[in-house]
């Protein structure tokens, strides 16, 4: 049976929320089932330091499940049953894998240049030479890539990613239709179910320039919705707009969309939140932050700064904080923390 790329951004999940280790050739299987074949493997002979961490791991007693890059997306179409593609071979080839894609399919529909990524679709494979990733659908990949090492999830434009595309062998989630639309002005509680990665914007978009981040949202944080929407988005009576796919309702009533329909209009446009206030300070908390231009994804980096770093943030603009030497902006939701 054919899985849809909902599937794929499910285990993609388990990958990293159960921290999978890295190991060549792998897709699923328990450390201590292939220790033998991966150490004679020709691929950590030729590259013995690369097996190093492995072995470490080996000899603390854990038994992780490991997979490769193109290894989440081998295990997560096999059904119930099927021996894993890579049990007899460990130096075997997926056939996941976007040259195929790309000779087969249609581009803009199977694939596309990174820059025209929908950030509304979870599960998209997305791919560099000789490295493959998935698209959580929230701005975000989840991609291994280090021997012996758990799956990351990181920004879509922390690895310089080069085409998205639908693996073989998956098809897209199909769309449910929506529930019959509620009129008037009744007020709905929704609570987000995600537990990562959501976020509150200040108009229905959240395309690669939209630049509308409100704040990044708490698992079962809830909100009322208004009873307005926009292909797909719910208005809450806060002002800002929540994806409805993310949401469910916790009292009596229907919510007026619950999963997502494609975009069909333009979003109402919104002005930016800008908050200039008084300055304070931040601490880096990821190994690696891009300083933009400007308070967007899509602005030129100017530079990076790194863990334990600290800046004095002047003005906070869709939690973009521009930095107090003037140099750019820095995202804060997720890589600061307050000092």
């Amino acid at each position: 049976m054919t899985k849809t790329l909902k599937n794929l951004a499910d285990y993609a999940l388990e990958v990293y929320n159960e921290k999978f280790i890295y190991g060549w050739a792998t897709s699923g299987q328990r450390l201590r089932d292939v220790y033998a074949r991966l150490k004679n493997c020709d691929y950590y002979k030729r590259n013995p330091d690369n097996f190093k961490e492995i072995e470490r791991v080996y000899n603390t007693g854990a038994n992780p499940q490991m997979v490769d890059c193109f290894g989440i997306a081998e295990a997560c179409r096999m059904e119930v049953g099927d021996e894993c593609p890579y049990n007899n071979t460990l130096d075997s080839t997926s056939d996941i894998d976007f040259a195929y894609v790309k000779s087969h399919g249609v581009e803009g529909v199977d694939w596309g240049t990174i820059d025209t990524i929908d950030r509304s679709i979870e599960g998209l494979g997305v791919t560099k030479t000789n490295h493959f990733g998935v698209y959580m659908g929230d701005g975000t990949v989840i991609d291994i890539n280090q021997s012996g090492y758990p799956a990351r999830r990181k920004p879509l434009e922390y690895v310089a990613w080069q085409h998205w595309y639908i693996p073989r062998g998956f098809e897209r989630t199909p769309v449910e239709a929506p529930v019959e639309a509620v009129t008037g002005n009744v007020n709905y509680e929704i609570i987000i179910v995600p537990s990562t990665g959501i976020f509150r914007r200040t108009s229905p978009d959240n395309s690669a320039n939209a630049n509308n981040v409100y704040d990044r949202l708490a698992m079962s944080q809830a909100f009322t919705c208004d009873g307005i929407t926009i292909d797909g988005w719910l208005h809450i009576v806060t002002g800002e707009w929540i994806e409805a796919c993310y949401c469910r309702p916790i009292t009596e009533g229907k919510l007026p969309i619950v999963t997502y329909t494609p975009k069909t209009s333009n979003p109402v446009p919104v002005a930016p939140v800008v908050t200039a206030n008084s300055s304070f300070r931040v601490k880096i908390t990821c190994n690696t932050l891009r300083v933009r231009k400007s308070p967007s994804t899509s602005s030129t980096i100017v530079e990076e700064v790194h863990k334990g770093d600290v800046f004095t943030i002047v003005e906070v603009i869709n939690d973009w904080g521009k930095l107090k030497s003037g140099v750019g902006y820095i995202f804060l939701t997720g890589y600061t923390v307050r000092v």
